[in-house]
């Protein structure tokens, strides 16, 4: 997540909960939104303008491959980068 131009970690994760913000300051609703028609659910907070992923064990690394290719395409297309 953190070599993805436009996006970054809200807080550095201690747990299986990542939160996720954009650089500028843009809403994170649209990446939320692109996310979502890709079929990933994530936790939107409005409030504090983060997206939340949380890693549980049935999650395999290639899960975590698809959505952080998914990701940095989501911030392209929104020109966060």
């Amino acid at each position: 997540i953190e070599q993805i131009k436009g996006i970054k970690l809200a807080t550095r994760p201690f747990m299986n909960i990542v939160g996720i913000t954009t650089e500028n300051g843009t809403s994170i609703c649209e990446l939320d939104s692109l996310l979502r028609k890709k079929n990933w659910m994530l936790g939107k907070f409005e409030e504090f303008n983060v997206i939340r992923l949380v890693l549980m064990p049935h999650v395999l690394k290639e899960h975590l491959d698809d959505f952080l290719i998914d990701l940095e395409l989501a911030t392209k297309k929104l020109r966060l980068t």
